[in-house]
């Protein structure tokens, strides 16, 4: 059954223009994630992998700390990244030129090209239709707060991770009260040697 899109779900004249613009930014944002989650799975891909992959295509050639500071991952994390987009002949690895002894990831596959092209050609051609219905004076204002939008989005997820970062650090450097019990997953010194009487260790 068809369903009213999400901006429109509630009467007009109880929101004002900002939040019918919030709203339907909210819904942009969710079709959005469904869309490419679809289509990073139909081409063998996590949607998180295949969101990274697009920022290396806008920024161009990059090491891979550049990359994990770009994406927000930590080093380790990128490193898999990294081996999910050569496996899927999205990306290669090579020298960086001014110093042999650094990786440089370059994009070699457009994804949207080639047999993978099918599951974007639609949704292209649709947004040139709608591209054309604007005037340049419009779209250069969407491309602006297109463009201000992802910096916040990118500021924030900084954000966020550095202080869930500084939270997990603190609980582990936090010193145990004495006669508290031990953590979950870390035995008491009383339990190891418990074990160790018991299997006679």
């Amino acid at each position: 059954m068809d369903r009213p899109p999400l901006s429109t779900a509630a009467p007009e004249a109880t929101l004002s223009i900002r939040e019918q613009a919030h709203r339907a930014g909210r819904e942009l944002s969710a079709r959005s994630v469904m869309f490419y989650t679809l289509v990073a799975r139909l081409v063998g891909l996590t949607v998180s992998d295949l969101r990274a992959w697009d920022l290396l295509v806008g920024y161009g050639p990059m090491s891979a700390s550049d990359f994990a500071d770009l994406t927000g991952l930590t080093a380790g994390a990128v490193t898999g990244l990294i081996d999910r987009l050569v496996k899927a002949g999205a990306v290669k690895r090579v020298p960086d030129p001014d110093d042999r002894r650094k990786i440089i990831v370059v994009v070699t596959s457009e994804l949207r090209s080639g047999k993978t092209s099918v599951y974007f050609d639609a949704f292209q051609a649709a947004l040139k239709r709608l591209y054309k219905r604007y005037s340049d004076d419009e779209i250069h204002i969407i491309d602006r707060y297109s463009r201000e939008v992802s910096a916040l989005l990118q500021e924030e997820t900084a954000r966020l991770r550095s202080t869930n970062s500084e939270k997990k650090r603190k609980i582990r450097s936090k010193p145990r009260q004495a006669g508290a019990p031990a953590t979950k997953g870390r035995k008491s010194d009383e339990q190891r040697q418990q074990f160790r009487r018991k299997h006679r260790l």
